[in-house]
């Protein structure tokens, strides 16, 4: 990612579309760093926290993505008649431990806003054999982003996944035994032009 972000021109952002394996709290600042945007599937122990106000003072209150799907599930019905299978939230945010130069953790972690977005019947899941009606928690870092869009760049991931299986499957991805970086690039441009 760093090696990419030198190659482009300054005002152009990219958005990093990864599996929620990936998702990892440092590479999460990474990517902040970078100024990209990313996108990836909470997984179902991802915790989140929802701003509320109690008494008239804001707090923040944990909350784990079963409680959105729930909230979500009764609309759902309503809005497959219309063809849109999305929900967005508001004022959910994530904690991220910032690491200061090898001198730990703060001791308050940092809460930061989120793009929070249950969608139901992604293309991965179907094909991987999940029931129709399955929900999932797409989170971005972009808080300006439709639950529309927060969805179109997650789904640009599974066409990649899809290309890799292919890759490895049928034209021969794994099949590179050089050690030599010009061969492994030299394989990969001939499998890649294939």
């Amino acid at each position: 990612l760093q090696a990419l972000k030198k190659q482009l021109p300054r005002p152009v952002r990219l958005c990093v579309a990864m599996d929620s394996w990936y998702f990892v709290k440092s590479l999460y600042v990474e990517i902040e760093k970078l100024e990209f945007d990313w996108v990836t599937k909470a997984k179902k122990n991802t915790l989140l926290y929802r701003k509320v106000r109690i008494r008239g003072k804001e707090r923040f209150i944990e909350i784990l993505p079963e409680a959105l799907f729930k909230e979500a599930k009764p609309l759902f019905a309503f809005w497959r008649k219309k063809k849109s299978v999305c929900m967005a939230f508001k004022d959910i945010y994530i904690k991220i431990d910032e690491i200061h130069n090898g001198q730990g953790y703060l001791k308050e972690p940092i809460l930061k806003p989120v793009s929070a977005v249950v969608t139901a019947n992604l293309q991965e899941d179907l094909e991987q054999g999940h029931i129709k009606g399955t929900f999932a928690l797409l989170l971005s870092n972009n808080t300006g982003f439709t639950a529309v869009e927060v969805v179109q760049n997650y789904k640009r991931r599974w066409s990649i996944e899809v290309f890799f299986r292919n890759a490895k499957q049928e034209l021969g991805l794994n099949d590179c035994h050089s050690t030599n970086e010009n061969h492994i690039h030299a394989h990969l441009s001939i499998l890649f032009t294939a």
